[in-house]
């Protein structure tokens, strides 16, 4: 897979044929191709490693979390920070080139963000603070991804400790909104 991903950040989706990942793997053509019978498979693995590496990130975090208010909000830029300062990550890159070669991938993907928006939904966060919050990391996400601007890892810890202390204060302000909502 990660020789996949080196291929698929370096030429595109284009780039992902079994051949490529064999020579870049440094293995056979039939190794690649008793894992990925298929040039549809291996993106199909591109994809599935992305998202549960997402997930397992996101999930480690949420669970390690006591404050319940804000808990998915916390865990979600806490592991996509944590994923942004890992110099080998190479999965965000080779998922934008496979999800752009395969409208059905793309599909999936969006099946996965809606899931991820239900979870972020439980924390009764202002609909709109939460787009503020996930709109911020996702920016910061695609800034590094396309290398549009490089952030040095000293900021990512500022931006990410920004973050949470804006989730703590939307969330003051919410549950402040709802209790005088309640009062009247």
């Amino acid at each position: 897979m990660q020789a996949a991903c080196v291929l698929a950040i370096q030429g595109g989706p284009q780039a992902l044929t079994i051949d490529g990942v064999a020579r870049e793997a440094r293995m056979s053509k039939g190794g690649v191709l008793y894992h990925y019978p298929s040039k549809e498979a291996l993106l199909h693995g591109l994809l599935h490693l992305h998202l549960r590496s997402a997930w397992d990130g996101l999930h480690r975090h949420w669970k390690a979390d006591s404050r319940v208010e804000g808990r998915w909000h916390r865990a979600w830029i806490r592991a996509s920070f944590e994923g942004m300062r890992r110099l080998e990550d190479l999965e965000n890159p080779a998922l934008f080139a496979v999800v752009t070669s395969n409208p059905e991938l793309l599909a999936c993907l969006r099946r996965q963000v809606s899931r991820m928006q239900r979870c972020l939904s439980k924390d009764g966060l202002d609909p709109g603070d939460s787009r503020i919050l996930t709109s911020t990391v996702a920016g910061i996400r695609y800034e590094r991804m396309f290398q549009i601007c490089p952030i040095a890892t000293d900021l990512l810890d500022v931006l990410e400790t920004r973050l949470l202390a804006n989730l703590d204060q939307f969330l003051q302000t919410d549950t402040g909104r709802m209790s005088r909502s309640f009062s009247n």
